[in-house]
């Protein structure tokens, strides 16, 4: 994060999952896809989507941040 900020991950409303696998910035997925879809079922985004940085181990609630 940033120093001073608060991340989603302080108001639960993000989480990681394996971050050994699925490294910050990796080209690759780790993530079981079905994981993914139980997430993406509940409206959570997953940061395999993201564009540019891709964070495969992190789910979060939040969708405009």
């Amino acid at each position: 994060g940033r120093p001073g900020v608060w991340s989603l991950h302080s108001w639960g409303v993000a989480v990681d999952f394996n971050p050994r696998e699925n490294r910050l910035g990796a080209e690759v997925s780790r993530m079981h896809p079905e994981v993914v879809a139980v997430f993406k079922a509940f409206e959570w985004v997953w940061g395999g989507d993201f564009r540019g940085r891709r964070d495969n181990q992190h789910f979060q609630l939040a969708k405009n941040c």
